[in-house]
């Protein structure tokens, strides 16, 4: 276990894929897999690393049952704290929501998040700490083998002017997780070679790892890690501010600023996130011309 590391489970979700025909709702973080709940796996695979935990739930019921739930495995965690916590009324939605309610917990200078979902080898986590070491970044993200981001599982450094910069994202009403690496003026990339993150979405899935169990082992020729010096960060600072202005045209002109910065580090994971924005700033302005 590493003092200074907090990590950040997401379980705000309401588990609609995997409860698709179910009677009885189940949240998926409290699956039974292999004898035990879920979110069990996933903390065992950060305790290593961890000095405290953060999960993140979207209601008083969820909240209760989890805690139930690390009431009855406390012994496991006896040398951390493990606290859970209510989505806070930011304005934007979904998991970037749960991240910044978390992140307004945190004391610690670094943060490991993951959903409750999504296990992983420890040694990954472990690379990701390792990066902030050796390396001046402010975010270390994971792009898998079909060369999207993995945007639920992030390292973070918590310094003063990134976390100032965090805080505005709760003011935007179409946030998504990759808007934190959208800030950031340096990243870790760690790019891997195989598939060795475990996503559980669906009955399916779970059944399957159930059968198959979770073999996530690890090795140095399954990583590859880029640092990043990014200066499309201010673009989007002012597409921000932009969208709060209720200025559809200035949102454009950034985001195609900040497309092409992007484009030209062949960081083409991120700019997939950045086209989704453009394609609705574009869709706004229109109808704003439409009207005139």
């Amino acid at each position: 276990m590493r003092v200074g590391v907090t990590g950040i489970i997401l379980a705000g979700g309401n588990s609609r894929r995997f409860n698709v025909g179910k009677v009885a709702y189940l949240h998926k973080g409290l699956a039974p897999l292999q004898g035990k709940p879920l979110i069990i796996h996933v903390l065992e695979k950060l305790y290593p690393i961890c000095s405290n935990f953060l999960i993140v739930v979207n209601t008083e019921r969820v909240k209760q049952d989890f805690d139930q739930v690390f009431m009855n495995f406390s012994p496991k965690f006896s040398q951390c704290d493990v606290k859970v916590v209510i989505d806070q009324p930011f304005r934007v939605q979904g998991p970037l929501r749960g991240l910044l309610t978390g992140l307004s917990h945190v004391r610690e200078e670094y943060v490991i998040t993951s959903a409750c979902d999504t296990l992983m080898p420890s040694l990954l986590v472990e690379r990701m700490i390792d990066i902030f070491t050796r390396e001046e970044v402010d975010v270390v993200i994971i792009q898998n083998v079909r060369q999207k981001l993995e945007s639920a599982i992030m390292g973070l450094k918590l310094s003063p002017a990134f976390w100032s910069k965090l805080h505005q994202l709760g003011s935007v009403p179409r946030g998504r997780l990759a808007d934190v690496v959208r800030l950031a003026s340096s990243v870790g990339l760690i790019v891997l070679a195989r598939d060795i993150i475990t996503n559980i979405n669906t009955r399916n899935e779970w059944r399957l790892a159930e059968t198959r169990g979770l073999s996530l082992d690890l090795v140095k020729e399954h990583v590859q890690v880029k640092v990043l010096r990014k200066t499309a960060s201010a673009s989007f600072e002012r597409y921000m501010k932009a969208m709060q202005a209720g200025d559809p045209k200035l949102a454009v002109y950034c985001l195609k600023n900040e497309l092409q910065q992007l484009k030209k580090m062949h960081f083409s994971s991120l700019a997939a996130h950045v086209e989704k924005d453009l394609l609705n700033a574009e869709r706004m302005l229109n109808q704003e011309r439409e009207k005139v």
